[in-house]
């Protein structure tokens, strides 16, 4: 067996130690090979995305405005809330049936329909009426001739319980003497009062609004207003028909 010295190793060939070293070099030779093989990791797989889509609060709807009262004025019927909105505000020249509708979807109440056949005087028509409140087609004899219905509050309230107004706020119930005391220019007149008066052609030419003392069951003048009547002239005979006919 020969020794050979080679730097600092000692190296021992023989016939055993002939095939220790190659297995050893073998061995060498796969643990050099496998330090050589590149590690690489499994990609991940990627789950469902979750997304979360904001809550939008739905608007809060406008609610309706509430009627408190109707006001009976010279010119128009208004449905008007407690902190003094106008719901509506309908004109006497607007068509019966319009002006019956718009009152109808403002108080959100219907009214009753009475048909009239045709008279010398008036074509066939309807009158609507919700319970203290009516509205008729004007007279041929009621001027100016632009307007298309009138109206006539004869209770205080309408059937669901809404206060009628003239101008200058007053009811059916009040005294005729408290009308003429509080409010400015009204006008006492044959079975009544005229409120909210307005000239045509003369001072003594006016219309307004009628706050009536008549009485139907009496036939005859009460001290309290029984009915409000609009628009309402107090001189007639300017039409083809004569009041009363």
């Amino acid at each position: 067996m020969a020794v050979h010295a080679r730097a600092h190793y000692l190296v021992i060939v023989g016939p055993r130690t002939s095939r220790l070293a190659a297995m050893g070099g073998a061995l060498l030779l796969a643990t050099g090979m496998t330090g050589c093989i590149t590690s690489t990791t499994a990609p991940i797989q990627a789950g469902p995305v979750h997304t979360t889509t904001p809550t939008v609060a739905a608007p809060t709807p406008t609610p309706a405005p509430v009627p408190s009262y109707v006001l009976i004025s010279t010119h128009s019927v208004s449905v008007v809330t407690r902190d003094n909105h106008t719901i509506v505000d309908i004109p006497f020249s607007t068509e019966i049936s319009a002006a019956a509708s718009q009152l109808s979807t403002a108080l959100t109440e219907q009214p009753s329909v009475t048909a009239f056949p045709e008279t010398s005087c008036e074509p066939a028509h309807n009158s609507y009426d919700w319970g203290g409140l009516t509205f008729y087609t004007t007279l041929p004899y009621r001027e100016p001739g632009d307007f298309a219905f009138a109206v006539t509050a004869y209770s205080a309230r309408t059937a669901e319980g809404l206060n009628v107004f003239s101008a200058g706020l007053q009811q059916v119930g009040t005294p005729i003497a408290a009308v003429v005391a509080n409010v400015p220019g009204a006008i006492p007149d044959s079975h009544g009062v005229l409120v909210d008066a307005q000239p045509i052609d003369s001072p003594d030419h006016r219309w307004g609004v009628k706050l009536s003392s008549f009485s139907i069951p009496l036939q005859g003048d009460s001290d309290v207003v029984t009915s409000i009547i609009a628009p309402v002239f107090d001189q007639f005979g300017h039409g083809n028909c004569d009041a009363g006919t």
